[in-house]
């Protein structure tokens, strides 16, 4: 496996070091690079992979940073079992700026979700460390990574062990509550009774009746006991046994068992209870508090202060959690009342956030702010992306979709296009929620929105309801309007050209709904005639746009009757095939209708097209294209 700074990583350091400004190393990357040699070394000077390589993208939380010493630094990845599946071989760190800063090689290694009970997912942790002078001062790292690096198998063993060797020093080798596991013949049937015991510190439980078979006589029946590994968990697993003598043993893979008799059959008809039983019916603080008799070494009756060395504390006591009289003593209204004083004050680094978590008592417990985060493949957003997502549709459509409101409950997302490429980026909702946008065209809102052009934005809260509600965005313009603009340019917003062209139902519902609700909408044959209309495409999936590029725009005629009998819309051709005597005149300043030109000087009535008799032109007159609004 090689890692290596890359060449990038290290001209960053040095103009960090430069602008005295701190290095932030945000993201590991895991891509699958196919052809890579795990054991070959980094090239220094390559790019992140193509997107199509990246696999997923995991931000660093603060809490994941840690030194080793001045000159080290280490970054760690903990992605658990909710995340797959993909499979990596390189692994890269990356700074808030894009830069990648340090790349490793690994042997392919996979990534799998927990799909119960189809499959069973895995947690991966990967730790990347740094190494460079003055590691920790430029980063600014302050938490030493001794306090998070550990090996969890041997930490979580340890713990096992720890609480078994607890148990053993209140319950002893064995103990069994009452007749819990007592081994009797009912009938011509041998059985352990159900109940609750602990051998060598470990907890037996069972609820019902273990029927049992002694292969022979004489005979002790015996348990065997271990803690077993059963999945990523450790359980109590234990079964009866027989035999004369049982000792403790190791098996072969690693687990202790413990073997405690429980009942000598000397014969078919008798069974002797071997046991060591404690008269234990409910939890223990009960079971001491109810022993009786009379117990020599107590001393309780008649008790004073003096007789266990508390004879110089004061006899006043007090309610008030503000009084500080050494003479005075505690009562536990004054503990309560301090203890509330106490919780009062916030459990976080005091500042401003965007979110908070409280407990029952009222004390935030954690909270945090909302980030800036960049994507540039597809992506399924969660609470943790709160906050401003830029995104990258340049090399491709792109498809982000936002979590579900039911699930992260009342959180703001500003999602944002950094690309102006002619590339579709759709911004999707979860099953079920909605966008809720032109709700007077669709009472419920629409499925999903588009972002059209570079640095368009929309500003999105979840009401916690299946309902995503637009705060701001950055062109409020009516859906439909038809602005004139000094550009050939299509503005971010949601702009299209009228042009004519089809357009998908499924990219633009609220377009259509727009256009089958505005009385201009028109059979698709019958079009051609009236491209000032929408017209109704395949009348399934489809819709086509006005086409005004080029024309005079008229507006409607509304019954006026400036043009009796001119249809809404429809086109108006001018008749060149004028005849001779019908512009008898001087006239000036009009149109040559053979090439377009504008010319000076008179016409004459002529039996073909009308001419000018100059071939002055005048300049055109300036552009102003029509652009309509799409979303």
């Amino acid at each position: 496996m090689g890692a290596s700074i890359t060449l990038a990583g290290e001209s960053l350091i040095a103009e960090k070091h430069a602008a005295q400004q701190s290095l932030n190393v945000a993201r590991f990357i895991f891509a699958n690079v196919p052809g890579l040699d795990p054991g070959g070394p980094v090239d220094r000077a390559a790019p992140k992979p193509a997107a199509g390589q990246i696999m997923y993208v995991y931000d660093i939380p603060e809490d994941n940073a840690g030194f080793v010493n001045p000159n080290q630094v280490v970054y760690s990845a903990q992605i658990g079992s909710d995340v797959g599946d993909w499979d990596f071989n390189w692994i890269g760190l990356e700074s808030a700026e894009g830069v990648l800063f340090a790349v490793a090689y690994v042997p392919l290694q996979i990534k799998r979700r927990n799909i119960p009970p189809l499959q069973i997912g895995n947690n991966l942790t990967r730790n990347f460390l740094v190494v460079f002078d003055g590691a920790q001062a430029l980063t600014g790292i302050s938490i030493d990574a001794s306090t998070w690096q550990h090996d969890f198998t041997v930490r979580l063993a340890g713990i096992d062990e720890r609480e078994r060797l607890s148990n053993r020093d209140i319950y002893g080798r064995a103990c069994f509550f009452g007749s819990s596991l007592q081994l009797e013949k009912v009938g011509g049937v041998y059985q352990l009774k159900p109940g609750t015991a602990y051998v060598e510190g470990i907890r037996l439980a069972r609820i019902a009746a273990l029927p049992v078979v002694p292969p022979a006589f004489p005979a002790t029946a015996w348990l065997d006991v271990c803690l077993q590994r059963e999945l990523s968990d450790v359980a109590a697993n234990w079964t009866v046994v027989f035999g004369a003598n049982r000792a403790d043993y190791t098996d072969s893979a690693g687990a202790r068992h413990y073997c405690v008799a429980v009942a000598d059959l000397p014969n078919a008809n008798t069974v002797t209870d071997r046991r060591s039983v404690e008269p234990i019916t409910g939890p223990l603080v009960t079971q001491f508090a109810a022993r009786i008799g009379d117990y020599p070494d107590l001393r309780a009756r008649a008790t004073t202060k003096d007789d266990v060395d508390l004879g110089n504390l004061p006899n006043a006591k007090t309610d008030d959690p503000t009084v500080t009289d050494s003479e005075i003593l505690a009562t536990a209204k004054m503990v309560a009342a301090a203890i509330a004083l106490v919780t009062a004050e916030t459990g976080v680094e005091q500042g401003f956030y965007d979110r908070v978590l409280v407990n029952k008592r009222g004390l935030v417990t954690s909270a945090t702010r909302q980030k800036v985060t960049a994507f540039s493949v597809n992506t399924v957003l969660t609470a943790d992306h709160r906050g401003i997502v830029n995104i990258d549709a340049n090399s491709s459509t792109r498809f982000i979709t936002l979590p579900s409101s039911v699930e992260v409950g009342v959180i703001d997302i500003l999602v944002r296009r950094l690309d102006n490429s002619g590339n579709l980026l759709i911004v999707n909702t979860q099953a079920g929620d909605k966008i809720r946008f032109h709700v007077h065209l669709n009472g419920v809102g629409y499925p999903h929105l588009l972002l059209m052009g570079g640095g368009d934005w929309w500003h999105l809260r979840s009401d916690g309801n299946g309902g995503w509600l637009p705060i701001a965005r950055l062109d409020t313009t009516p859906l439909g309007a038809m602005p004139t603009m000094s550009s050939t340019v299509i503005p971010p917003g949601g702009y299209g050209i009228p042009n004519g062209t089809l357009q998908s139902r499924g990219n633009l519902p609220w377009l259509f709904d727009y256009a089958a609700a505005s009385g201009m909408m028109t059979s698709e044959a019958n079009w051609p005639s009236y491209q000032s209309y929408f017209s109704a495409g395949d009348g399934a999936t489809t819709f086509r746009l006005l086409d005004v590029r080029g024309m005079f725009v008229r507006t409607a005629d509304e019954g006026r009757g400036v043009d009796a009998g001119r249809a809404t819309a429809s086109l108006q051709g001018f008749n060149t095939n004028m005849a001779a005597g019908q512009l008898a005149g001087s006239l000036t300043n009009t149109l040559n209708l053979a090439n377009g030109q504008y010319v000076s000087g008179s016409i004459v009535a002529v039996a073909g097209p009308v001419v000018g008799n100059a071939g002055e032109t005048r300049p055109s007159n300036l552009a102003y294209p029509r652009r309509l609004k799409l979303i």
